[in-house]
């Protein structure tokens, strides 16, 4: 399993995404599939401020699995965004984003996008 992060030129539209992920209301957006999960978080924090104004560059985190795992789709599905969304809130409370990015405090399976 990898996990990684990135910086995103924007938001995916959920209906422009690739058939096999499920779209989910999660950050700014969440995509998940049975070896991958996506989540994109918007963060305004002062660490990104320049100029004197503050800057909420998109946040992409991503969680891969190499082989396909055992179980059901949308049991596999919860588990990789489960694990995205663990990595994803310990990021952004280690970047100081304001209102956690729009992340709950505890993980619960959101509803589709």
């Amino acid at each position: 399993m990898t996990i990684t992060s990135s910086f995103a030129p924007g938001v995916p539209d959920s209906g422009a995404v690739a058939s096999t992920f499920t779209p989910y209301k999660m950050g700014e957006l969440a995509l998940a599939s049975s070896r991958k999960a996506v989540v994109y978080l918007k963060c305004a924090s002062p660490r990104f401020e320049a100029e004197g104004s503050q800057k909420a560059p998109i946040l992409r985190l991503e969680t891969s699995n190499r082989y396909e795992p055992d179980g059901s789709p949308a049991e596999l599905r919860r588990n990789n965004l489960a694990i995205t969304y663990s990595a994803g809130l310990a990021l952004i409370k280690a970047l100081g984003c304001e209102n956690n990015a729009n992340l709950p405090d505890t993980f619960k399976m959101p509803s589709g996008a």
